[in-house]
């Protein structure tokens, strides 16, 4: 489906990045920027792709989890892991609401119901909001630093899961809605909706989601540690607990702001979290953040385009049924 494959888009949005760090290292002379980055080893750079990749694996593991979970239709786990990559490219879109190409690809592969399906990209959101705030909640009490965006954030994920818990309420508005011509037709879709909502967000699946979670984006974070070594800091456990608190602060930041990739608010709050909490100077931050964003986000985000690739030649073959 061509309009979620949007390479200009993905060109805008690096050279909008190009520009934004250009500018970040205008507050510093680039021979220290160049002599900073001769201090990244392939070595490092090798570890943080393994940690990044270790992140997608587990993520990938939830998401064939929670399609089972609500799957009417048999689901092939390959295919899906497959699916579940191409939405590594909605990191181009605001919050990432551009994940719903998952469960487009699900219904055309799967023969599944386009409505049942949606709210998974909703639910990895939800857990990945709760896996963040974990992260960072120790933080916060000690260093009395992002209270903001951990309080904004705790808000909005406990307004997302009363809402979806109202689920009487909602019944009787889709009942009312039914009988009225315009949106008789939609109707049962957001019915299917709702009750997939209703169960991915119950109890055990939102625990185990939300741990599974925690370990993935522990998992990329210790990726920003190891490149804190890269500029002479030692790799000791308490930096590794900062830098998990750096991670998930900057990653709340760029999601509140909805921004599409957090791009401009993520690099900020991170530069500047490295200088405060690791005591880092500006060169070396700026080295940190601009290589950890470039081998985490851009992979990604690459990855994610090959896949819709992938799986659009599939479908132009006729390969769609399992």
């Amino acid at each position: 489906m061509k309009r979620f494959l949007n390479p200009k888009q993905a060109v805008r949005l690096f050279l909008t990045a190009a520009v934004l760090w250009s500018l970040l290292g205008l507050f510093t002379d680039f021979k220290d920027i160049a002599r900073e980055i001769r201090h990244v080893s392939i070595w490092r750079l090798m570890a943080v792709f393994i940690l990044s990749a270790g992140n997608y694996w587990l993520r990938i593991i939830r998401f064939n989890w929670l399609s089972k979970l609500v799957a009417k239709a048999e689901i092939n786990e390959e295919t899906n892991s497959m699916i579940f990559l191409s939405g590594l490219s909605m990191n181009l879109t605001p919050a990432r609401v551009g994940e719903v190409v998952k469960a487009y690809y699900q219904q055309k592969f799967f023969k599944e119901s386009f409505a049942r399906m949606a709210p998974i990209p909703v639910m990895e959101r939800l857990a990945d909001g709760i896996s963040m705030l974990i992260l960072m909640s120790f933080g916060v009490l000690i260093f009395k630093f992002g209270i903001l965006a951990f309080g904004l954030l705790s808000g909005l994920i406990v307004v997302i899961i009363l809402c979806l818990h109202q689920k009487r309420l909602m019944k009787i508005i889709f009942y009312l809605g039914s009988r009225v011509g315009a949106t008789k037709k939609i109707s049962v879709s957001l019915e299917r909706a709702l009750d997939s909502f209703y169960r991915l967000s119950s109890l055990w699946p939102l625990i185990l989601s939300s741990g599974l979670g925690v370990a993935a984006w522990a998992m990329e974070a210790s990726g920003l540690w190891i490149m804190v070594g890269a500029v002479g800091v030692p790799n000791t456990i308490s930096n590794l607990y900062l830098s998990l608190f750096i991670f998930s602060i900057a990653a709340a930041a760029g999601f509140l702001a909805i921004i599409p990739a957090g791009l401009g608010i993520n690099e900020i709050s991170t530069i500047g979290l490295l200088e405060r909490l690791i005591k880092i100077n500006y060169p070396q931050a700026l080295v940190v953040t601009f290589v950890f964003r470039l081998v985490t986000l851009w992979f990604g985000i690459f990855l994610g385009l090959a896949s819709i690739l992938y799986l659009e030649r599939r479908l132009k073959n006729g390969d769609n049924l399992e």
